[in-house]
């Protein structure tokens, strides 16, 4: 049995003029972002409550980026994004997507795989 897990919101930070950031504008951004994360086939990939990742948590997560700063590129961000959220699973995830659309029509995916040791 395995598990893909989809959550889709709004990334929102405040882009710093003068720098590379994220999105065509500065001060306040806001993004669509779809954050896919597949968990491992045949590992116990649910915690002590029987959930994933919490639902909840994404939309936390994202919350948190509110008052950021933003001075990196979306193709940064959609990285950080992405190792973060396979942090977060503890090693459960094999993988984990994140899409984000700066421009409307423009999409930016960063995927993130498990490393496995050889």
């Amino acid at each position: 049995m395995t598990y893909l897990q989809r959550f889709h919101g709004v990334f929102t930070a405040y882009a710093v003029q003068g720098t590379p950031h994220c999105g065509v504008m500065h001060g306040r951004i806001e993004c669509p972002v779809e954050i896919q994360v597949r968990y491992r086939a045949g590992a116990e990939v649910l915690d002590q409550d029987g959930f994933l990742l919490d639902n909840t948590w994404f939309r936390q997560y994202l919350a948190d980026f509110y008052h950021v700063q933003l001075t990196i590129s979306c193709e940064r961000v959609a990285a950080l994004m992405a190792e973060q959220i396979m942090e977060a699973a503890g090693g459960r995830a094999e993988w984990a997507s994140v899409d984000m659309e700066p421009v409307h029509g423009v999409h930016v995916v960063c995927e993130h795989e498990l490393a496995v040791a050889v």
